[in-house]
């Protein structure tokens, strides 16, 4: 009987085991894609300050990107699709990348920086709100408040009462 007791404590220990392994992991991936994300889009809206001429670094980090711009005379569907964009979308993106030159400058440090923000951010957050979410658990509470007077005065509150025994909106 008490070999039955320890077997079953080990399988629930390995269970709990291999769900924080998959939340772990689901947290490393989440972690990786948020600073991959914000990696990227950083140093594109830190191009906006050289762009406008606001910010320029002493040792930018600069790419040319012009030579991955084709001509639409070398490349024959271009200019057929080049005839089929409607003049407003040809005009807005005109207006978007006004003064815009393919050189993207900005500092090598960016996309670190912006990366870590992203996950400081993202995870922080969530982080935040599973505290609070335990702690409104624990006090039978929502929003700093009993849950019944939340309800009470929670303004998208159905008509009939507060949930589907009430009669439903009204």
């Amino acid at each position: 009987n008490n070999n039955g007791e320890k077997d079953k404590q080990d399988a629930l220990d390995d269970a709990v085991s291999a769900a924080r392994t998959l939340e772990a992991t689901a947290i490393a991936n989440e972690s990786l894609a948020m600073f991959l994300s914000a990696g990227v889009l950083g140093p594109l809206l830190d191009h906006q300050h050289s762009r406008w001429d606001i910010l320029h670094y002493e040792e930018p980090l600069v790419l040319d990107l012009r030579a991955l711009y084709v001509p639409s005379d070398h490349v024959p569907w271009l200019s057929t699709l080049d005839g089929l964009t409607p003049q407003l979308l040809k005009e807005f993106g005109s207006s978007v990348f006004i003064r815009e030159t393919g050189v993207f400058e900005t500092a090598w440090w960016v996309p670190l920086l912006f990366g870590g923000a992203g996950v400081v951010i993202g995870l922080g957050t969530t982080a935040l709100d599973a505290v609070r979410l335990k702690q409104g658990a624990k006090d039978d509470k929502f929003s700093a408040m009993p849950r019944e007077e939340f309800i009470e005065q929670c303004p998208g509150r159905p008509a009939g009462g507060g949930g589907p025994e009430g009669g439903g909106v009204v």
